[in-house]
């Protein structure tokens, strides 16, 4: 079984803290599917792991260090997410996606205030002809429901 994940899920199966057991569990609830992983997912993932690097610039080394550990642990267990399988590379059809896009923009934007990397994370999951969809993003959840996907929210532990 294959099923299209957002960055907010993947980064939480990915990252040590407080919400990966969480992310976890809901992954083995929902009997361990294959992960779809596009150069999208690669893009936002990557640089939201880097991201919590660059936030803390300003702290001590100390802190920088574990910081940067840390990036380098998580950049680990992607690629091996990678290597295994369980984050199945698939293409990503940029341009059918992109028109989805703004026709899910269109239609419910103005009423659920979602951005767009949620419109195009929703509509790339129905360019793929996928039914099911695993976020922790509540607005985005929202969306990809209104437009017929079956949605497993996965809130804070």
């Amino acid at each position: 079984m294959k099923m299209y994940a957002d960055t907010s899920f993947l980064l939480r199966l990915l990252v040590r803290d407080v919400d990966n057991e969480t992310a976890l569990a809901a992954h083995r609830r929902v009997g361990r599917p294959f992960l779809i992983y596009t150069p999208f997912h690669a893009l936002e993932v990557t640089n939201a792991v880097r991201l919590r690097t660059f936030a803390v610039s300003n702290a001590t080394s100390a802190i920088k260090r574990q910081f940067r550990k840390e990036q380098d642990e998580t950049e680990r267990r992607l690629r091996a997410c990678v290597m295994k399988g369980l984050f199945q590379t698939t293409p990503m059809p940029w341009d059918a996606a992109a028109e989805r896009a703004v026709e899910l923009s269109t239609s419910y934007s103005q009423r659920l205030g979602v951005r767009s990397f949620d419109l195009f994370h929703v509509a790339a999951a129905l360019e793929l002809h996928f039914k099911e969809f695993i976020t922790c993003d509540l607005r985005q959840a929202a969306l990809a429901k209104a437009a017929g996907l079956k949605v497993i929210l996965i809130q804070k532990g």
